[in-house]
């Protein structure tokens, strides 16, 4: 009889499910749940794996059959359930077969995996939207018709976004509104170029400019590398549980053998391991710390800082990532970049100088750059002299020198075109230079302290070896 009743409220939920993904997610968790009560009530809980099986099976139909444009909270719901069941399922398997350590970094690698897909997915669903709305701006077709052609008969979520676009467009929405409001994951700097461009009448040409850096962008993460980041943490991590488990267990049993033979462990063994213990009680200390700080990333990498909700958590990374050495290069010409295209698009539309400055504080750039922005915008409108303010208030030297009309007489338009490009080169020369050279220099000291770990563990058997042999042959 149970099995009957397993059964029918297995073809009961994947009939919802297939036909009203709502009322499919209501069934996946409330009628398993009826059969559980069930076998509590019969004291038999042989069907329990069965029962939590329907479940799955319903939600997972749900994520993969439902309709998404018409119901999108429970599509939602079940593929974030499905993505938490694999992580689960994936990590328990990995402790099981693989045992803490290898199974714990399995499962990290799983999670960063599942992570960069993420990332990487929602990348894509911004250039396409963009480029429709940059395709439809440039063929000089009514937006909100082209933006609902284009969403027609789409389930993705690059469709989903564009048909809600097109619904606020057809309310009357302008379209940095409409993106604001009806695509929330738009990266922040596109909101912020594209309403600044509604401001100066030139929304196509900010879109265009907007597209640029995402192909650019995604060029970039097309390329190969030398050298996987996740790879070095992963190996760090490795190494730094290999030499904590070898200190804490294996290298005392040496000690106790060399101490009872009347012999100490060798120095380089007692250095290397010699961290080994401290490691291991800060070690948890320190896990704690990484995942905080992944989870800080990732929670900044997903939520634009232009929304106010989430703009403390933007200021606390963004103080991190500016007194980060290194970091902080990337992070002062990437906002230093973004101004200059931000005053070079304001100024070509006929803004002030003033008007142009206040524009860049709505860019989706470093909280510590835009407070020097706000210092400059305060210095030019009490009437400081553009290019000395830009100085004073520790902004980069090409902008002052593109708004001193004693260097720079062709003036600031011409100036700031040029130095676009030259940021542009310099910033990709860095980011190639730091993957193809500083890459392989940190595998190569993780390789000697490898090295160095092997021949310290290697030294006292050598040593135990040695003793033995001197004093039991002639």
């Amino acid at each position: 009889m149970m099995e009957i009743a397993v059964i029918a409220v297995l073809v009961l939920c994947i009939y919802l499910a297939v036909h009203r993904a709502a009322l499919g997610v209501i069934g996946a968790l409330v009628l398993p749940g009826v059969l559980l009560t069930w076998m509590g009530a019969t004291d038999d809980f042989s069907l329990a794996p069965a029962a939590l099986g329907v479940t799955v099976v319903a939600l997972f139909v749900v994520a993969v059959a439902g309709d998404a444009a018409r119901e999108p909270g429970a599509v939602l719901f079940a593929r974030a359930s499905m993505v938490l069941t694999a992580l689960v399922v994936g990590g328990s398997i990995s402790l099981l077969f693989l045992g803490k350590v290898l199974g714990s970094l399995m499962f990290i690698a799983f999670v960063g995996a599942t992570i960069v897909f993420a990332l990487r997915s929602r990348e894509a669903t911004a250039m396409q939207v963009l480029s429709t709305l940059s395709a439809a701006m440039r063929q000089n077709l009514p937006l909100h018709s082209a933006v609902a052609a284009a969403a027609h008969g789409r389930s993705d979520a690059a469709g989903r976004a564009l048909a809600r676009i097109a619904a606020c467009l057809e309310n009357g929405m302008p379209l940095s509104l409409a993106l604001r409001v009806a695509y929330r994951a738009c990266p922040g700097h596109a909101m912020a170029m594209l309403a600044l461009g509604e401001r100066l009448g030139q929304p196509a040409d900010a879109l265009r400019r907007i597209e640029a850096e995402l192909e650019a962008r995604d060029r970039r993460h097309r390329q190969p590398k030398v050298v996987h980041p996740g790879y070095l943490l992963l190996l760090l991590l490795f190494s730094v549980a290999i030499v904590s488990f070898l200190g804490i267990f294996i290298i005392p049993k040496f000690q106790d053998i060399t101490a009872g033979m009347g012999e100490e462990i060798p120095r380089l063994t007692e250095v290397v391991y010699g961290t080994a213990e401290p490691f291991a009680h800060i070690g948890t200390v320190i896990l704690v710390v990484i995942v905080l700080g992944i989870l800080l990333w990732l929670a900044t990498a997903l939520i634009s800082r232009r929304q106010d909700r989430t703009q403390w958590l933007h200021t606390i990374f963004d103080a991190l990532r500016w007194r980060l050495p290194g970091w902080r290069w990337f992070e002062r010409q990437q906002a230093t970049l973004r101004t200059v295209e931000a005053l070079r698009l304001a100024l070509e539309g006929g803004c002030t100088v003033d008007a142009a400055i206040a524009g860049t504080l709505e860019l989706d750039v470093n909280a510590c750059y835009r407070a020097r922005l706000a210092g400059w915008l305060a210095r030019v409108r009490r009437g400081e002299d553009i290019s000395q303010a830009a100085t004073r208030s520790r902004l980069d030297r090409a902008i002052a020198w593109a708004f001193d009309p004693r260097g720079n007489p062709s003036g600031a338009p011409q100036a700031l075109e040029m130095i676009e490009t030259a940021l542009r080169a310099r910033v990709n020369y860095r980011a190639v230079l730091a993957r193809t050279v500083l890459m392989p220099c940190v595998v190569v000291a993780i390789g000697m302290g490898i090295g160095l770990v092997v021949l310290a563990t290697l030294l006292p058997i050598a040593r135990i070896n040695e003793i033995a042999v001197g004093r039991f042959l002639p």
